[in-house]
């Protein structure tokens, strides 16, 4: 335990849409912490399961995220996901 109150955490918030999806850590209050972007789909890192996760694993490891904790994740889809298919 880190000894941390859930208050304390900070939530990720993800945005996919169909050509590019963005990404923040926000407090419980709704202040806005930092904010990442890119494309959804792209040459240079698989599909877009592989890419929506590679933002995550990015968001959380700022140090905002490590230093509040990461207590909660959302994300918004523009329609079903296939994690098999990676898309």
């Amino acid at each position: 335990m880190t000894g941390r109150s859930v208050d304390d955490g900070v939530l990720l918030g993800v945005d996919v849409g169909g050509t590019s999806m963005s990404a923040g850590l926000v407090t419980r209050d709704g202040r806005v912490l930092v904010t990442r972007g890119r494309p959804t789909a792209g040459p240079d890192a698989g599909g877009a399961v592989e890419r929506i996760l590679a933002l995550a694993a990015e968001m959380a490891a700022l140090p905002d995220g490590r230093t509040h904790g990461l207590v909660g994740v959302g994300a918004g889809l523009p329609g079903l996901g296939d994690v098999a298919s990676a898309r």
